[in-house]
């Protein structure tokens, strides 16, 4: 899945290679059910004396799963790096790719980009 890399870019996802057709949506898998994508561009916070400005090192992703049994499952990538600093500077970059092993079934897969420390601030979807 890759997450919006400029503002008001829709996501591209990818569905999950070798399982059934996903009934809710009676849509064919496909794809690499494993990997994840994610570029983040100018994810700087919007309040506060931080405005503007990244100030995290590193970003990751997390794959969250609405799984068979109707419950949710969050999957999350190790740390990646992040560029500080303000938006106008070029902070708040960051290209996140990974393999994930993702819950089987995973249904309506949603991609957060979150901190070091696992606090999200982005979501593909809309």
């Amino acid at each position: 899945m890759r997450t919006p890399s400029a503002p008001g870019a829709k996501p591209r996802p990818m569905g999950s290679k070798g399982q059934k057709a996903a009934t809710p949506r009676a849509a064919k898998a496909g794809g690499n059910p494993n990997v994840t994508q994610s570029t983040v561009h100018r994810g700087v916070l919007a309040a506060g004396t931080n405005a503007g400005n990244n100030p995290a090192a590193s970003f990751r992703a997390i794959v969250s799963c609405l799984t068979g049994a109707g419950g949710t499952e969050n999957v999350m990538t190790d740390p990646f790096p992040a560029t500080t600093g303000p938006a106008s500077a070029g902070g708040g970059n960051s290209q996140i790719e990974a393999d994930v092993t993702l819950p089987q079934p995973c249904i309506a897969p949603i991609v957060f980009v979150a901190s070091a420390t696992g606090s999200w601030f982005a979501a593909t979807g809309g």
